[in-house]
């Protein structure tokens, strides 16, 4: 699974369950990074992302999604198992908070593609994607 969440500086991802935030340039941004690739998300974020992205399935759970683009706006917990690779926006702010990205996971990735790029809404998003250190490495051969 290729996981992609948007975070603050304290790795949050929503307060009282709804996003922190939203940018349109990070839309344009994640929908260049997808190269058509179809997305898996909640309803929730379908909602959002749908005047942008193209290839929207929406989903209730993402249990069976082991080779797919899954935005996340929840807890990963559950599904870190299954991930092989993190694209992470940051939103270079902090915000309220209630649910978090556990930053210890990232001791799994190695990072291995950084962008930063202006927002709508934000001065600097940055892009951080990270991948399983064993998919890195089968990768490299």
């Amino acid at each position: 699974m290729k996981a992609i969440l948007c975070l603050d500086d304290d790795y949050g991802i929503s307060f009282f369950g709804k996003r922190q935030s939203q940018d349109k340039n990070l839309r344009l941004n994640l929908k260049d990074f997808l190269k058509g690739n179809k997305i898996y998300m909640k309803p929730y974020s379908a909602s959002l992302y749908q005047d942008t992205l193209e290839n929207i399935i929406e989903v209730s759970d993402f249990n069976n999604l082991l080779d797919a683009y899954v935005l996340f706006e929840e807890d990963i917990n559950p599904y870190i198992d299954k991930v092989d690779t993190l694209v992470l926006y940051f939103w270079n702010r902090t915000y309220p908070k209630d649910v978090y990205f556990n930053k210890e996971f990232l001791s799994f990735y190695k990072e291995v593609d950084q962008s930063e790029f202006v927002g709508t809404s934000h001065e600097k998003i940055t892009r951080i994607v990270y991948r399983k250190e064993a998919s890195y490495a089968q990768e490299k051969e």
